[in-house]
């Protein structure tokens, strides 16, 4: 049994993938890594290298995902999402409390009915279709893709982290490896990199659909005792969320949207039509693409509105000088990441654009003047860089896959604080402050703070500088240490140990939290006479997670003597009681965890997403059955033109199989509400009327060598029984086989092959 335990616990991991996510808040790409194959990208399901993050519902309540989800967008603006990663941990402020930021779902009209979903749904839905595409690319009809990692924006903070780990978990993947997208980038240069000994000081310069960053990484590669190591510091990250591709695109959309206006005179703008609006973001996406390499593009659409045409053309020139605003704030987040990780230009190795928009020329000559630079470094492959250097992060922590040693340290942004309150059985109210982690502070680390209290309490995580707090937690079970104790007459605060994780991905949790409590007890303990002839008292500790048996303390500790040999004394002990406190996250408070998921949630968010798998899966299956029966309805009318089929069948035979294939096509125009079984079904009658026919073709076809088999049978039965020509019998059926078989050969006609042989023909 444990040898079949270790085969298949062999087997799964000789199956087992990883796939990297670099997650944009307009593309994602995938790559992926099995044991014994290299990195490659997945592609989709039309063999492109990227996938729109898009999802849409159409009225009818089907999901559409990519393209198809972009292209529906331009119709139905109000059941589309173009940017599922932005939504994640997006808030609005409570009626009650305009203090206060509530979770924000997403709310969908299928039909008359409105949905609300999860913004970590519509986050599971993308991961759930890049582990489709993963598991398709690696030839596998099997779940055998769990593992990921995921490229996250620097600027993304805890809620949204902790958001994207939610969805993965609900789109059947491991909690994911997050990190962030220019430190992958920067992995990429490194692994790229043919030094054998490096040290350099990068910048990454990343401007994206909906932002732009800007990172200082120390990347280095040294050679250890047996491997190479590469080592990736973050020294700083700076963003800015107003500098995007998409703010870009809203000034040349609204830019189009007033020049088709003035040719549209006492008509109202069609900036307040989403539709109209949806499209012009659309096709200026292309636009701007397009004066990214040349100095002049042309925007040419049919029926914008009211069946109106509209052509312009645009200059590189106008464009810049629409967004000239915010051209002019590249400068901003390379300032602040030069000054956060303390480097001046001339530290700069190498300074690397990336991201789809920093192929803007004016991007790049505004970065050049930022930093007084001539060049840049256009090694790194602006679209995939993270994707595969975000799987070599992966590879290099996963057993899975044999990779270089790979070590990524990242820093805090901001210092970490705890408000530890007072226990409710206090009347002053005031908390304690006790900072955790300081700014620049290494991730991951643990730390742990001890204080007492004597009941149950709360306690706030808060950053330096940032409002609201990260979490408020309730501490609770602190009584039941108390109630361990074997005398209670006094009792002193216990001591309460809270542990702080901080992991790679940057993320806080309370990882154990534990109250102990001492007291000295007496305990009775047999000893040897003669070893002990006179009593004494002494101190010991011990240490249980469960209270000993009740021994009552005598006002004397002398020894009472049991036997000749023995005698019991009584010693006093230090026992320490130890407890786990539960841990529980104040929903009801101000604080960004508290738009975290609870469990509860979790568990309905996989009830939707499971019925929604349910109805897609269903709604495939009804479609690939229509189809399939179209299909066959088709092929089967090609195979009655067959000639070979013309001599197994009669006209009147084919005529009605002819009939019966129109009827069921006409009946597939008034098919709306017909099932997969109506489809099947018919299906499968219409193949066997075709099939009987073919049936009789197949033993035509095979008839001349069945003869032939026979003839050569009763030629060698017939030599074989020389001997015994006295079985009269015997003889007899060799003859009349051996007649049969000359009389059927020549003229087959339309007869078919039989057990019985034919009489006289």
């Amino acid at each position: 049994m444990r040898l079949a335990i270790w085969i298949l616990g062999v087997l799964a991991c000789a199956n087992a993938a990883m796939m990297a996510v670099d997650l944009g808040s307009q593309f994602f790409k995938i790559a992926i890594i099995k044991p014994g194959t290299g990195l490659e990208i997945a592609f989709n399901e039309q063999s492109k290298r990227k996938t729109p993050s898009a999802v849409a519902f159409t009225d009818e309540g089907e999901r559409l995902f990519g393209d198809a989800a972009v292209s529906y967008a331009t119709k139905y603006p109000q059941r589309s999402f173009l940017d599922v990663r932005t939504l994640l941990g997006a808030c609005s402020s409570s009626a009650e409390d305009p203090a206060k930021c509530i979770r924000t779902n997403a709310t969908v009209h299928i039909g008359e009915e409105e949905h609300q979903y999860p913004t970590e749904v519509l986050a599971a839905m993308i991961l759930a279709q890049a582990k489709k595409f993963a598991s398709a690319s690696l030839d596998s009809s099997l779940d055998i893709v769990r593992d990921s990692v995921i490229t996250v924006p620097s600027w993304f903070g805890q809620v949204q982290r902790a958001a994207l780990v939610d969805a993965s978990k609900l789109a059947g993947l491991n909690p994911p490896v997050l990190i962030n997208t220019n430190t992958a980038t920067a992995l990429k240069m490194l692994f790229d990199s043919k030094e054998k000994s490096l040290n350099q000081t990068v910048l990454i310069y990343d401007v994206g659909s909906s932002s732009a960053s800007a990172s200082v990484l120390q990347i280095s590669k040294t050679q250890g005792k047996t491997d190479e190591v590469l080592t990736v510091d973050a020294l700083a990250h700076a963003w800015d969320t107003e500098l995007s591709g998409r703010a870009l695109d809203e000034i040349l959309a609204n830019y189009v949207a007033e020049k088709f206006d003035e040719t549209r005179a006492g008509s109202d703008s069609v900036k307040n039509i989403p539709r109209v609006m949806a499209r012009l973001r659309k096709e200026v996406q292309r636009l701007r693409e397009v004066l990214s390499a040349n100095t002049e593009a042309v925007f040419n659409v049919g029926s914008l509105h009211d069946d109106q045409d509209f052509r312009l053309q645009i200059s590189r020139s106008e464009f810049e000088s629409l967004a000239g605003h915010l051209f002019d704030r590249v400068k901003i987040p390379v300032e602040k990441a030069l000054k956060d990780a303390n480097v001046s230009t001339k530290d700069l190795g190498a300074v690397v654009p990336y991201g789809g928009v920093s192929r803007i020329p004016l991007i790049q000559v505004r970065l050049l003047e930022t930093l007084g630079l001539e060049s840049l470094t256009k090694s790194v492959n602006t679209d995939e860089g993270a994707v595969f250097g975000a799987l070599w992060y992966g590879a290099s922590l996963s057993s899975l896959v044999k990779s270089r040693k790979v070590d990524v340290v990242e820093h805090l942004p901001d210092s970490i604080s705890v408000a530890v309150g007072r226990d409710n059985s206090s009347k002053k109210v005031e908390p304690q402050l006790s900072r955790l982690f300081t700014s620049g502070s290494k991730t991951p680390q643990r730390k742990t703070i001890n204080f007492k209290r004597m009941g149950d309490f709360n306690l706030t995580l808060f950053a330096d500088n940032q409002e609201p707090p990260i979490a408020e937690y309730m501490i609770g079970n602190v009584a039941s240490v108390i109630g361990k104790m074997k005398d209670n007459s006094t009792v002193i605060p216990p001591k309460i140990s809270i542990t702080f994780n901080l992991d790679k991905a940057g993320l806080f949790e309370i990882y154990k939290a534990e109250a102990t409590i001492e007291e000295s007890v007496w305990v009775e303990k047999v000893v040897n006479a003669t070893e002990s002839a006179t009593p004494t008292q002494s101190s010991g500790e011990t240490q249980s997670e469960e209270t000993s048996e009740s021994v009552s303390p005598e006002e004397t500790a002398d020894a009472e003597p049991t036997s000749n040999n023995t005698k019991v004394e009584r010693t006093m002990q230090t026992v320490v009681h130890r407890v786990n406190l539960s841990k529980s996250l104040d929903r009801n408070a101000n604080a960004l965890a508290s738009r975290r998921m609870s469990p509860s949630d979790l568990a309905r968010a996989k009830q939707i997403l499971y019925k929604l798998d349910e109805k897609d899966r269903k709604r495939k299956e009804r479609s690939d059955a229509l189809n399939s029966l179209e299909s066959s309805i088709f092929k089967l009318r090609e195979e009655l033109y067959n000639e070979e089929l013309e001599k197994v069948s009669t006209e009147e035979e084919r005529d009605s199989i002819r009939a019966k294939l129109m009827e069921e096509e006409d009946w597939i125009f008034d098919a709306d509400k017909a099932t997969t079984q109506d489809f099947t079904s018919k299906e499968k009658k219409l193949r066997e009327m075709v099939g009987r026919l073919n049936f009789r073709l197949s033993e035509l076809s095979s008839r001349p060598e069945a003869v032939e088999n026979l003839k050569r049978a009763v030629e060698y039965s017939r030599t074989a029984s020389a001997d015994i020509r006295q079985v009269s019998f015997f003889a007899h059926i060799l003859y009349w086989l051996h007649s049969w078989a000359n009389l059927a050969a020549p003229g087959f006609g339309r007869c078919t092959l039989c057990l019985t042989a034919p009489s006289n023909q």
